[in-house]
């Protein structure tokens, strides 16, 4: 194929834009780049950066193509950049991407310059068991740990945390597992500076480009086509987009997908604290509090108890009666001309007593309708009649409450636990000798009482579910789920004991309303924890190159041909390390 090149300008660019085509295509098909990249990376997840980075080590021209809008410098505006925003981050809706799987599982997936995941953890970057158990070369795992430079916290340091270093020392003397001080995603402990993965790489990045199909000709990618309907072409491609999303494009494109099932770990949350035991007293409203009785005293106390309590007014009401307040409610029934001539005064809280009506008939009467006391005057919250001292009354007066002093009992209250939960990152975690089960140690800002464990998963899992088109089946089996359930159990037995030894007591599930946690129980609370991987690793050599094409290549967790053993996005970034070493500028000519 004769190879043409067109010169167009973009008017959305900010400057000339020459295109390298495989063929001459309307002008307004292409987009508007510089150049023909050597290599061309669909997603800016940290398989997609790495890529890049490794990529242009090799001296490869590169860009990335990112489906969100939403740029690295947005997130740093945010100061999602301190680690101890990291909950704000992760509940962003900017950067992350949910949707409903088809069998109701949450799916969740990083978005952006970055991802969602290496944003939030770098667990096992450094660790061995898993590291081997995953069958990937060590050495680029140690490619990744001199690149990122993540740090640990130093529990030999004299200011650290005594409350934590407790906690591990308690955890590391157990033998039901094994106890890690993982690395954190930080570059500066003490001036809690977040390691950023979209500074990896960062110059030749265009968001909003949300890649659907790759057109292929002759065994070759000869160009990305976006939902626009834009061309892109490069020499080279990588998939970088995830394990749900590479499947989508791929089965767009005619690629064959036969196995795009994938790994993910399920898992349920546990919340511990330690409780103080403090004495509950007896509280009344206080009864010298002073309540004034005018028109809107008399319409709260309508409205809160359903009584007729009016001030009285007419010309053969006696003298010592006027201006005084009765309570009519009882009256309402004994009226000789109904219930209507009382109850028809709520507007005005003021019954007027009809000129035609003598004194001597209100004498023989008022008997029946108690008085309250004066109009615009004060009566003492305890002076009123004990139908009239509801609750509802005298939270609408703003009647105080005051102790008496007697203890009614005791309750029990969720004390500091002191670990210091603004300003430190969890990062411990605990995980079975075989790897078929983790617990991650949290420890959430603005929540010191609270020390949060998830129990998921590990490296003893199977595939589930498919991946088609933009649908998520995960499919699981009932004895998966049933392993499942058991291997968490496990992990919430093991640590639970630790816990309990330490004086931490369970308070949610809350032992009120979940008495014993047991299989059944924890079949039923566990659910995805969002760490998919492994769907397209059927579709990839050794090289990450996809099988029958010669210049795509896949570069991130969903190559995994074995399950990881937790978050992805250490060996996303690994692939994605792979994926770079070997792409190369073979065209589609």
């Amino acid at each position: 194929m004769e190879l043409i090149r067109s010169y167009i300008l973009n008017p959305n660019a900010d400057h000339d834009a020459t295109v390298q085509l495989y063929e001459s295509p309307n002008v307004s098909d292409v987009v508007g780049i510089k150049y023909q990249p050597d290599v061309l990376i669909l997603g800016a997840g940290p398989g997609g950066l790495s890529a890049a980075h490794k990529l242009t080590l090799r001296g490869k021209s590169v860009r990335i193509l990112e489906k969100s809008e939403h740029t690295l410098a947005e997130y740093k505006d945010s100061n999602y950049d301190d680690t101890r925003l990291w909950q704000n981050a992760m509940g962003d809706a900017r950067f992350s991407e949910s949707f409903a799987s088809s069998d109701g599982y949450t799916v969740w997936k990083g978005s952006g310059n970055g991802g969602g995941t290496l944003h939030f953890g770098l667990q096992y970057i450094d660790t061995e068991s898993l590291i081997q158990s995953s069958e990937l070369d060590p050495a680029i795992f140690a490619e990744l740990q001199s690149l990122t430079q993540p740090q640990k916290y130093d529990y030999t340091h004299p200011a650290f945390n005594p409350n934590l270093a407790n906690l591990r020392t308690s955890l590391e003397e157990s033998s039901d597992f094994t106890t890690h001080n993982n690395k954190v995603y930080c570059t500066n402990l003490e001036t809690h500076s977040r390691l950023l993965y979209g500074d990896v790489y960062s110059s030749n990045v265009t968001h909003g480009v949300h890649i659907d199909k790759l057109t292929m000709d002759n065994q070759a990618v000869r160009y990305a086509r976006d939902s626009q309907g834009k061309r892109h072409y490069a020499g080279s491609y990588v998939l970088a987009g995830g394990a749900i999303t590479n499947p989508h494009i791929l089965q767009n494109s005619g690629i064959a997908t036969p196995d795009t099932s994938m790994y993910d770990h399920l898992g349920f949350t546990v919340v511990y604290g330690k409780l103080v035991q403090q004495p509950v007293y007896s509280q009344v409203y206080d009864p010298d509090h002073l309540v004034t009785l005018n028109i809107d005293t008399l319409q709260k106390i309508h409205n809160t108890t359903g009584r007729y309590v009016y001030k009285a007014e007419g010309t053969n009401i006696p003298a010592v009666d006027t201006n005084k307040v009765w309570d009519f409610t009882n009256f309402t029934t004994q009226h000789i001309g109904g219930t209507a001539k009382i109850t028809q005064w709520t507007s005005t809280q003021t019954l007027v007593y009809p000129p035609t009506h003598s004194s001597l008939r209100w004498n023989s009467n008022k008997g029946k309708f108690p008085l309250i006391g004066d109009f615009e005057g004060s009566i003492r919250w305890g002076s009123l009649p004990n139908e009239l001292q509801t609750d509802a009354l005298a939270q609408s007066l703003g009647v105080p409450v005051i102790s008496t002093g007697e203890i009614q009992g005791y309750e029990y209250i969720p004390q500091d636990l002191g670990l210091d939960n603004d300003n430190i990152v969890g990062h411990l975690q605990t995980r079975a000798a075989d790897l078929s089960w983790q617990t991650y140690y949290s420890l959430s800002p603005g929540q010191s009482t609270a020390l949060v464990l998830t129990h998921a998963q590990s490296a003893v899992l199977n595939k589930t579910g498919s991946v088609a088109g933009v649908d998520v089946d995960f499919n699981r089996a009932t004895g998966d789920l049933d392993v499942a359930a058991s291997q968490l159990l496990d992990a919430y037995s093991a640590n639970e004991n630790i816990l309990t030894g330490l004086g931490y007591t369970r308070l949610s599930p809350s032992p009120g309303l979940v008495s014993t946690i047991n299989a059944a129980f924890v079949k039923t609370a566990m659910n995805s924890i969002y760490h998919y991987h492994g769907s397209c690793s059927s579709l990839v050599d050794g090289e990450n190159k996809v099988n029958g094409v010669s210049n795509l290549y896949i570069g991130d967790a969903s190559t995994l041909k074995k399950p990881w053993g937790g978050s992805t996005s250490v060996p996303a970034a690994v692939q994605g390390l792979i994926a770079g070493s070997y792409a190369s500028t073979s065209s589609s000519m």
